[in-house]
């Protein structure tokens, strides 16, 4: 076995070792401190309380042997660059484990986690961790010259996020990160770059160790303090591993090698954007989720996940070695899997982007509201509470441009309709509006009267500013139709049900 062999498997061994004895020590002291993700029946549909902070484990067994990376270097013939690589990146992965345990704990603010980030994507620009040139497979590279700090920042910054997004599901985020790190080794042997695929052993490794206690049914999830420092190593492996590559394996690898989590970020920056939801808002609708909701077992969707990872991982290495002729022919199977997969998956959101931007050619890029109702629609039809359905509803039509939603039930259904009484967050709100009554304003005023049981049982008062509709009203009016009878007849059955038992 050659010397580079013998390292990499001591190396990828010691940090299994280190994360197979310590995530159950980690598991039983976050248990014992209350840091513990518990189900909440929407987006955490665990069972029971499940410790968070897995990945304290994982970026300890990677620090650890990771150091052990100073002894090979200091051997005759070792890597010259290998302190300069793992030092900054032992350092990084550590301080945004911290970051990410009191996040998990308490809650950081976005800006406040993004921030952090930042500094620490800038330590490692500073640190020789830098995409300075863009390859051009029809040319020479393409400089960046002052544009590469913002380009590397965005890159660590936006791999490290990218990672926590897709932590969704028991086994997901830990897996595909094995997969690309194993992909990225491969590469950076390859490439002659043996300090670089030292460094992804010790990652790997890691995430061996941890895999057995977080694949399905999960006793600990890896946390935002695994996600983010992970997502960072991986992101910079990639950098400093492509640097002085072949030009097919600087465009290919890296973004093939973490394809899934890139896509899914994609998919979710486009989905919020044509339903006007916020940006950094959850959901329920990123890829893991669509696959459970098309009937697949949490476990299969991740096995599946896996599949698709491995295959993009091995056609970037078939770019590495091969021709161009190769490096074409697998960029088309990839375009051939993703478009596949979105339009599998139901991303309508997609399509919504496609027909805005071909009919007003990138003039005023804006999503239609029809497609917010339609977002709002998927929502309710997974929103079995009417006190949360009706916030969503309230989301949806203060960004169509009302300002007022009032519910009033009549008087025989009082006992069967909630009367509500909403309007858009201002800071100029009149007192009469926070007493539940109608302002007297030019705005226009829609009654939408709401029938069920054979009778109008309410009525649903909007009102909006007289201003062009980018929506179907008659949409709108018929969601909250639906929704209002809906939660009508089913507290009708309610009280049909109480009333048999007393009988």
């Amino acid at each position: 076995m050659p010397p580079a062999a013998h390292q990499l498997l001591f190396i990828a061994s010691v940090s299994f070792v280190i994360a197979l004895l310590s995530t159950p020590l980690v598991a039983r002291l976050a248990v014992r401190w209350g840091w513990l993700d518990r189900p909440d029946g929407r987006r955490k549909l665990h069972h029971h309380p499940v410790p968070t902070v897995g990945g304290v484990a994982v970026v300890i067994a990677f620090a650890i042997a990771a150091a052990h990376l100073q002894i090979v270097a200091r051997k005759p013939g070792g890597p010259a660059d290998l302190i300069a690589i793992w030092r900054p990146l032992v350092a990084s992965a550590i301080v945004l484990m911290l970051l990410g345990l009191v996040d998990d704990a308490r809650g950081v603010r976005p800006l406040t986690k993004l921030l952090v980030q930042t500094v620490v994507g800038a330590y490692l620009f500073a640190c020789g961790f830098r995409i300075e040139s863009v390859s051009n497979p029809f040319g020479g590279p393409i400089e960046l010259g002052a544009f590469a700090l913002p380009v590397t920042l965005l890159w660590l910054v936006g791999m490290s996020n990218a990672l926590n997004l897709i932590d969704g599901l028991d086994g997901l985020a830990a897996g595909l990160s094995l997969v690309s790190t194993v992909g990225l080794l491969f590469a950076a042997l390859f490439t002659g770059r043996l300090e670089v695929a030292l460094v992804a052993a010790a990652l790997a490794g890691a995430l061996v160790g941890f895999l057995p206690y977080n694949f399905n049914p999960a006793r600990i999830f890896l946390g935002d303090c695994g996600s983010l420092p992970v997502g960072l190593v991986l992101a910079a492996i990639a950098v400093r591993g492509s640097m002085k590559a072949s030009a097919a394996l600087v465009v290919s690898l890296p973004l093939l090698a973490l394809a899934l989590p890139i896509l899914d970020v994609a998919l979710a920056i486009v989905r919020r954007f044509v339903r006007r939801k916020p940006v950094f808002v959850g959901d329920h609708d990123h890829i893991h989720h669509r696959l459970v909701e098309l009937g697949l077992t949490p476990r299969r969707a991740v096995i599946t996940l896996y599949a698709v990872g491995m295959l993009f991982t091995v056609l970037a290495l078939a770019i590495a070695i091969g021709p161009m002729q190769v490096m074409w022919a697998s960029l088309a199977v990839v375009l051939l899997v993703i478009g596949g997969g979105v339009r599998a998956l139901g991303y309508w959101e997609v399509t919504e982007i496609q027909k805005t931007f071909f009919s007003r050619l990138l003039a005023g890029l804006r999503a239609s509201g029809d497609a917010a109702l339609r977002g709002l629609e998927q929502e309710l039809a997974h929103t079995p509470r009417f006190d949360d359905a009706w916030d969503r509803v309230c989301e949806t039509a203060w960004r169509l441009g009302f300002t007022e939603l009032h519910l009033t039930p009549r008087p025989d259904f009082v006992d069967l309709c909630p009367e509500r009484h909403s309007f858009m967050p201002r800071p100029d709100l009149r007192p009469a509006a926070r007493h539940g009554e109608l302002e007297p304003v030019t705005d226009a005023t829609w009654s939408i009267e709401v029938m069920t049981l054979g009778a109008i049982v309410a009525e649903v008062v909007a009102r909006r500013p007289l201003q062009p509709f980018d929506f179907d009203p008659r949409r709108f009016a018929a969601v909250l139709q639906k929704q209002v009878a809906s939660e009508v007849r089913a507290a009708d059955a309610a009280e049909a049900e109480v009333a048999v038992g007393a009988a």
